[in-house]
C-alpha cells in the first residue's frame, strides 16, 4: 500500500469495532496502537468512547489492531482476511468471502461468499455461510448453515448443517459429539484406531464403510455401528450417499491459499487511487452481486439434479422421498446387541441395521417431494430469497437436535 500508516492510540483493555465499506485486511501486532494503511486520512473515522474504540471507514483499508485485544468486525462490505488474534473475534456480516487464519478463538454471523479457516485454535461458532467452507479447526465447530459444499477436519465437537456436499475429517483423541446434516453426499474420515458409535441416515440409500480392515456396502437408509469400545458419537444425516473410511483426509493446502490472498493485499494499490476517490466501488460491488447470484444459481441446479436423481431412479414407486424416514427427534431405533463389543472385534453384520420405510402419512417429520419442488419454483421466479428458500426447507425438514 502507499498510503501513509495512520496511529491512533488505544486505551488498554479497549474492545474494538470496525466498520469497513470495502476490503478489509486485518492483523494482529505488537504495537498497543491501532494501525491504519491504505486509505486517505479523509475516508477513516476512528473515536474511542469508554472503553471501546470504533473505526469507521467506507472504503478498502488494512488495519493492525493489538494481538490480545477484544475485536468486533461489524461490517466488510468486501472480502475480508483476518489474521493472528488471540483475543476474542466477533464478526457480524461479511459481503465477500471471509478467511481467518492464527486466530483463537472466532464466532462468525453471515458470510455472503466462502469463508475458510486456517490455524484456528480453541472454537469457532458460525451461523451462515452463502457460499463453501474450507477449513480446519483445533477446538470445537459449530455450523449453523453453509449453502454450498463444506470440506473441514476438526479435531473437537462438531455441529455442521450444509446445503451441498460435506467432507469432514476427524482428528484427535476427542470424545465429543458430531452431528453432521447435509443435503447432498457425506464423506466421513476416522482415525484408525477410532472409537465410537456411529448413526447414519443416507436419503440416497447408500452406505458405504470401509474401516479397520472392514468393508460393508449396505443398500439401506439408516445403519447403527459401533467401533472399538464406542466411546464417541457420530450422527450423519445426508441427502445423498454416505461414505466412512479410515484413513488421513487429504491436504486442504489452505495455506497455500492465504499465502496468494495475503499476497494480493501486499501488492495492491489504494483501492480508489492516491485521492482515496470512490473510482471502481461500483464495479467491485457488481462484480460481488453477480458472483453471489451465480453461486444461488448453482446450488439451485445442484438441488433440484439430486431430487431428480434420487426421486426417479430409486427403487420405490414414490422416489426417495417417498421412503424417507423420519426426524432424529421421537426416531425409533432397532434394539441394541446385547453385549457391546469388544474394542478389537470386526464390523459384523449384527451391527448393522436397517430401518423399516416410512411411506407418505406415516411419519410427522420430513418433507415431500412436492415441497421442494414448490420452495425451488419459488425461488427460480424470484419470489423468495436464496435465504430464506433455505429456511423454508429447513424448516420443513426439522433442524439439527
Amino acid at each position: 500500500m502507499t498510503s501513509a500508516e495512520m496511529h491512533f492510540p488505544v486505551q488498554e483493555g479497549s474492545k474494538l469495532v470496525l466498520r469497513v465499506a470495502g476490503d478489509l485486511y486485518l492483523l494482529g501486532g505488537e504495537s498497543s496502537d491501532l494501525v491504519v494503511e491504505g486509505v486517505d486520512a479523509r475516508h477513516v473515522h476512528v473515536q474511542q468512547e469508554g472503553n471501546v474504540c470504533t473505526l469507521i471507514t467506507d472504503t478498502d483499508c488494512r488495519v493492525t489492531v493489538p494481538w490480545n485485544a477484544g475485536v468486533r468486525v461489524e461490517r466488510i462490505g468486501g472480502d475480508g482476511i483476518i489474521a493472528g488474534l488471540a483475543g476474542p473475534a466477533e464478526v457480524s456480516h461479511v459481503g465477500g468471502d471471509l478467511a481467518l487464519r492464527q486466530v483463537e478463538k472466532a464466532d462468525i454471523a453471515h458470510v455472503g461468499g466462502d469463508l475458510f479457516l486456517a490455524e484456528v485454535g480453541e472454537a469457532v461458532a458460525v451461523r451462515r455461510v452463502g457460499g463453501d467452507l474450507k477449513g480446519e479447526v483445533s477446538g470445537n465447530l459449530s455450523v449453523e448453515m453453509v449453502g454450498g459444499d463444506c470440506v473441514v477436519c476438526v479435531s473437537g465437537g462438531v455441529r455442521l448443517r450444509g446445503g451441498g456436499d460435506i467432507d469432514l475429517g476427524l482428528k484427535g483423541a476427542s470424545t465429543e459429539e458430531v452431528v453432521v446434516k447435509s443435503g447432498g453426499d457425506i464423506v466421513l474420515y476416522l482415525p484408525t484406531d477410532f472409537s465410537g458409535r456411529l448413526d447414519l441416515t443416507s436419503g440416497g440409500r447408500d452406505i458405504v464403510v470401509d474401516v479397520q480392515n472392514q468393508h460393508r456396502s449396505m443398500e439401506q437408509e439408516n445403519a447403527i455401528l459401533t467401533l472399538g469400545k464406542g466411546e464417541r458419537l457420530v450422527r450423519l444425516k445426508a441427502g445423498g450417499d454416505i461414505r466412512v473410511v479410515d484413513e488421513p483426509m487429504p491436504s486442504l493446502e489452505l495455506d497455500d491459499l492465504l499465502d496468494r490472498m495475503e499476497q494480493e493485499w501486499k501488492t495492491a494499490k489504494p483501492s480508489g487511487g492516491e485521492d482515496g476517490s470512490w473510482e471502481g466501488f461500483a464495479e467491485r460491488i457488481q462484480r460481488r452481486a453477480e458472483e453471489a447470484a451465480r453461486r444461488a444459481e448453482e446450488r439451485v441446479r445442484a438441488a433440484m439434479e439430486r431430487m431428480e436423481r434420487r426421486g426417479w431412479h430409486r427403487e420405490h414407486p414414490a422416489g426417495m422421498w417417498g421412503a424417507r424416514v423420519e426426524g432424529w427427534e421421537g426416531e425409533k431405533r432397532p434394539p441394541e446387541p446385547a453385549q457391546p463389543p469388544s474394542p478389537h472385534a470386526p464390523v459384523d453384520a449384527s451391527q448393522v441395521a436397517p430401518t423399516t420405510d416410512v411411506r407418505p402419512g406415516q411419519g410427522t417429520s420430513g418433507v415431500s417431494n412436492e415441497e421442494r419442488m414448490l420452495v425451488l419454483k419459488m425461488l427460480q421466479e424470484h419470489k423468495i430469497t436464496v435465504e430464506e428458500a433455505e429456511e423454508l426447507l429447513a424448516a420443513l425438514e426439522g433442524q439439527i437436535d
